[in-house]
């Protein structure tokens, strides 16, 4: 049979000075140590890590496969000066992405004191690897930090550069591998554009209305009423009363597509990855982050 261990640093020194010293265990005292942290000083739920100008974070990435992989690892940070380095000290790709809010208008507003930091981590097979997350006193290059495409103007942080997107244009988001085209006037995905086959697939997007039983509860008591996007948002979705709001946040290492609807009720996106092993190398013009045609 085998038997697996985990030693504690403190356990496997008193195993070596027993051996190499051929004395009796007994003789030693070993001075347990508690390993692991206590709950209580962990809140719940963890919202951001917070960074001050003397800390670094560490944040222990797995790959339980057998096989090499990249992954984007995102982590909720309170500063936008903050560097990653790898176990090897190396400084890694990173990008910025800017975190929603309500604004007092009613409109969507850019958090100023929360952001999402991804960067990729590259990991051999069966690892664990320990990145680090630096405070730095420069602000982030300009590269590292998204830039935010909306049909209407956008407020709070100045730290992610915004352009205007012709509201009811087509949009679409590409990366080496893939292009997707969405629909400006509904917010539906149109086709999907397989870019190494040149194959070109042609999509329909339903939404799916899950109401509950009059005077019965409990999500089993729930079934489908409608496909229809105009039941579920009250008008007729694509006219003048309801045009939905087209978002693209574009980086270095990935770039998403979001539309809210009805408000900011309904919410889904999509996202085209840069990095990673989902992604392939790619030329400067296929990473390009939107591109506009007439509607």
């Amino acid at each position: 049979w085998i038997s697996q261990v985990l030693l504690a640093k403190e356990d496997w020194g008193h195993i070596k000075r027993v051996l190499s010293d051929g004395g009796e265990p007994s003789l030693y005292h070993l001075d347990r140590k508690p390993m692991f942290r206590s709950n209580d000083s962990h809140p719940r739920p963890p919202l951001k890590l917070q960074m001050s100008s003397l800390d670094s974070r560490k944040i222990v990435v797995r790959n339980p496969l057998t096989a090499a992989r990249e992954e984007l690892v995102r982590v909720q940070v309170d500063s936008p000066n903050v560097l990653v380095r790898s176990p090897l000290g190396e400084v890694v790709p990173h990008q910025l992405n800017p975190l929603w809010q309500e604004g007092q208008d009613g409109k969507m507003a850019v958090q100023d004191d929360a952001f999402e930091l991804l960067f990729l981590a590259s990991l051999p097979p069966l690892s664990l690897m320990v990145y680090s997350m630096e405070s730095r006193s420069e602000l982030p290059a300009e590269s590292d930090l998204s830039t935010i495409y909306s049909s209407s103007a956008v407020s709070g942080s100045s730290h992610f550069l915004h352009k205007p997107l012709p509201r009811g244009n087509d949009v679409q988001i590409e990366n080496a591998r893939v292009r997707l085209q969405v629909d400006g006037r509904t917010g539906q995905l149109q086709h999907l554009e397989d870019k190494e086959t040149g194959r070109r697939h042609v999509l329909r997007m339903t939404l799916g209305h899950y109401p509950t039983e009059p005077h019965e509860t409990g999500s089993y008591l729930m079934k489908v009423v409608s496909h229809d996007p105009s039941a579920l948002l009250g008008i007729p979705l694509g006219t003048e009363l309801h045009r939905p709001e087209v978002v693209i946040i574009s980086g270095p290492l990935e770039t998403e597509l979001a539309v809210m609807l009805k408000g900011k009720s309904i919410v889904y996106s999509w996202k085209v990855l840069h990095a990673g092993s989902e992604a392939t190398r790619e030329s400067p013009r296929a990473r390009r982050p939107t591109g506009l045609c007439a509607g």
